[in-house]
């Protein structure tokens, strides 16, 4: 919902039945640019949606639902309320002192980005270009218990993660999109630039240029849109990533989860061995052998800090991706190997009680870049198919001189294009 500038607008507990309404932007206020009016007072306490309760008790907070007359002014370039980066005006904060790089000083409210752990939370600072044009500042630390790559390259793992994280934040921050939506992203992709290395003598300072297109609205509130990212490292681009997401309101979201949430207990896969994958823990490892030749388990483990950051219903995305890129590292024999480029189709939402397994669709090998397909499939229907390009990474061997442990599996065709988790 959007107020014209200096608008003053009582907020009435009659609306606090809706989502989307006004009284549920309410507990949003700190993080938007908002002035609260001097003749401000509490007005009623109102009750709360079975929604926001539901919130609070996955989350492990309190929402206080005061009701106030409030005094909103839009985010603008250098005049901005908007405290999402080191407590400091975001506009200002960004024209200031980015080239000190005091922009990389503290991390966004995790709730921005939908993360319980600070330490995982990436982002510094958001600036508005124009409309629709970011710039986001991130910060990747010089080692990570779960991301990471060899030979000093950028893991394409943490620009996906990276990816997710500022298009949540733009849409709350800059596109209205209330805490507590649900988000779905039915498509993401990553391309990496090939010699880049790492400073690993410092964390990096990541700055992104964004686009937002493709906007679509539902009543009053945007109901999908498409991020376009750039990653630059002092400067110099290091990779490139789209990501389409989809809102929706949280009781909207509750009657899809139960009419497909399935039933069941999760079902105990053993690690295959995390030095094959790429990882020197088994904590680390999302595959487990099968007795099909081609095709490998996925293996979930809701302790983990990193994938399961907070709880889920369901296989959050970034565990998908990492079972594919460990699939290939297992068939090509490299366990350095990373994406150089990857793109995925998430159709439908991946349960956590499903018995899902991984497969190469094909394999082509070339000397420079080897593209593969990869589903991921449960109960006879596709869950993700990703198209990805690797390149080796142990000179001078190339994948055409190993022993590749592949066998192709004929895989069931993608239903409808559905939607997964971001």
């Amino acid at each position: 919902m959007a107020f014209a500038p200096g608008a003053r607008v009582k907020l009435k507990a009659a609306a606090a039945t809706t989502p989307a309404s006004v009284l549920d932007i309410l507990f949003t206020i700190p993080h938007f640019s908002t002035r609260i009016c001097k003749r401000c007072i509490p007005r009623t306490v109102v009750r709360k949606s079975a929604a926001l309760q539901e919130y609070e008790r996955l989350n492990e907070i309190t929402i206080r639902m005061t009701g106030f007359l409030i005094c909103y002014k839009p985010f603008d370039r250098y005049d901005s309320g908007m405290r999402v980066s080191g407590g400091k005006s975001a506009g200002k904060f960004y024209e200031q002192d980015r080239e000190s790089g005091d922009w990389f000083s503290a991390p966004i409210a995790r709730e921005l980005v939908h993360r319980r752990a600070v330490a995982e939370v990436f982002l510094t600072g958001i600036h508005r270009v124009e409309d629709l044009t970011y710039s986001v500042a991130a910060q990747w630390p010089r080692w990570h218990v779960f991301y990471g790559s060899h030979h000093d390259r950028f893991d394409s793992a943490l620009v996906v993660e990276t990816l997710r994280q500022l298009t949540v934040l733009i849409a709350h921050t800059q596109l209205g999109v209330v805490l507590g939506m649900q988000f779905l992203m039915p498509e993401m992709s990553v391309s990496m630039v090939s010699g880049v290395t790492q400073d690993r003598s410092r964390p990096a300072d990541v700055i992104v240029e964004v686009n937002v297109s493709e906007v679509k609205e539902a009543g009053r509130r945007i109901s999908s849109f498409r991020s376009i990212a750039t990653f630059l490292v002092d400067g110099h681009k290091i990779a490139e990533g789209t990501a389409r997401a989809r809102i929706v309101d949280p009781e909207a979201y509750s009657r899809i989860r139960a009419r497909r949430r399935a039933t069941g207990e999760q079902h105990e896969v053993l690690p295959v061995s995390a030095a094959s994958v790429g990882h020197a823990s088994a904590w680390n490892v999302v595959l487990g052998e099968s007795d099909t030749a081609g095709l490998w388990r996925l293996r979930v483990d809701v302790s983990h800090p990193i994938l399961f950051d907070h709880p889920l219903d369901h296989i959050p995305g970034v565990l998908l991706i990492e079972a594919v890129r460990q699939v290939l590292r297992l068939a090509v024999q490299d366990p350095e190997l990373d994406f150089a480029t990857f793109d995925a189709q998430f159709t439908s939402i991946a349960e956590l009680s499903d018995e899902a397994t991984i497969a190469l669709e094909s394999l082509t090998i070339g000397t420079d870049l080897t593209t593969a397909v990869a589903s991921i499939q449960a109960k006879g229907k596709v869950l993700m198919r990703a198209l990805v390009g690797i390149r080796p990474t142990i000179p001078p061997l190339l994948p055409a001189e190993r022993d590749i442990q592949w066998t192709p599996v004929r895989t069931v065709p993608a239903g409808p294009r559905g939607s997964l988790h971001g």
